[in-house]
């Protein structure tokens, strides 16, 4: 059986698997308020919303996993640490998962939630129509009043949405541009480290060629073969010193 450390099925699983549990809290309390009748309209809305994107990813990651499964399928020759039991393992928790995913799609269609949106989206235009006759004095007047404040409510509702959703937006820009920033600073750290290596490098050059020319001058060849066995052959003494001194 594969080890969960060198194995990135696992990395993937969890990640996939931390995403369903925070679906799966955001899941539990939409239904809360669904049942109570409870929270904000615009709560209740969020909630909601966040749950259909948060669906999404899940099931995106979720067909990625399911095509490593099938590439083991595939090429069992070429995964024999994958034993059946575990490709058995895998498979499960990808139909379990897809089956949950499926679930709690088609509930958050469903009629109950979208009868409650309704309720809240009425009652938030309630709170947001203005009052007041504008001087109506007749039926017909007042009809175009109360179209007025109809039309003045839900573009407060509409804009009201915009500007939360525009809040949402902003949060997720904030949070790539701090990846963005991660990742800028590790490419830093690695050039730096990779011309760190390369000056150790010209330094070692440089050491070495002025000691192969000293040896040459004390041997008084330039034959750099002969310099080289030489070097190794002292290397060779010091190593097998070091271990009649300090081995058992």
């Amino acid at each position: 059986m594969s080890s969960a450390a060198s194995d990135p099925f696992y990395v993937f699983r969890d990640g996939l698997q931390g995403r369903m549990d925070r679906i799966h809290s955001k899941f539990g309390e939409a239904h809360d308020m669904l049942n109570n009748d409870s929270g904000s309209s615009g709560d209740f809305r969020r909630i909601i919303q966040k749950l259909k994107r948060e669906l999404k990813h899940a099931s995106r990651q979720l067909n990625d996993l399911e095509m490593t499964v099938r590439a083991v399928e595939r090429e069992r020759d070429q995964f024999q640490h994958i034993d059946d039991a575990e490709l058995r393992s895998r498979k499960e928790f990808i139909a379990n998962t897809s089956a949950s995913i499926d679930g709690m799609t088609r509930d958050i269609e469903s009629g109950n939630i979208k009868e409650k949106l309704e309720r809240d989206e009425q009652e938030a235009l309630r709170v947001l129509r203005p009052t007041g006759t504008l001087g109506a004095v007749n039926q017909v007047e007042m009809s175009n009043t109360n179209y007025i404040h109809d039309q003045q409510a839900r573009t407060q509702l509409t804009l009201r949405q915009q500007d939360e959703t525009l809040v949402e937006l902003g949060e997720s820009v904030d949070r790539v541009g701090l990846m963005a920033d991660r990742i800028n600073e590790e490419l830093v750290d690695q050039n730096r480290m990779l011309n760190d290596f390369e000056a150790d490098l010209d330094r070692a050059a440089e050491e070495m060629g002025f000691m192969m020319g000293k040896l040459a001058k004390l041997l008084k060849t330039k034959d750099t073969c002969q310099i080289w066995v030489i070097l190794l052959l002292g290397l060779t003494i010091i190593v097998l010193g070091f271990m009649v001194i300090y081995l058992p």
